[in-house]
């Protein structure tokens, strides 16, 4: 998965004969999202803020499933 410039997401990957989109969050770790056509990963790609995109025109028309586990949260007091 190659890195990206975002907040929420650290890495992004699409895989065209499976029309999978591949996301990892930085905060809830990795998810796949079914059925997103090529245009919109190109979208995405171009898109200034690729977490306002995904919440936008992906995590609200596209079926996903969690990969792997949760990513854990560590505290350290200072």
């Amino acid at each position: 998965m190659p890195e990206v410039a975002s907040t929420a997401i650290s890495r992004l990957s699409y895989n065209p004969a499976r029309h999978e989109l591949h996301v990892r969050f930085r905060e809830s770790g990795d998810y796949v999202y079914f059925n997103v056509p090529p245009e919109e990963y190109d979208a995405l790609i171009e898109a200034p803020s690729k977490g306002s995109f995904v919440n936008q025109r992906i995590k609200t028309h596209y079926r996903c499933q969690r990969r792997g586990a949760p990513r854990r949260r560590i505290w350290i007091d200072a």
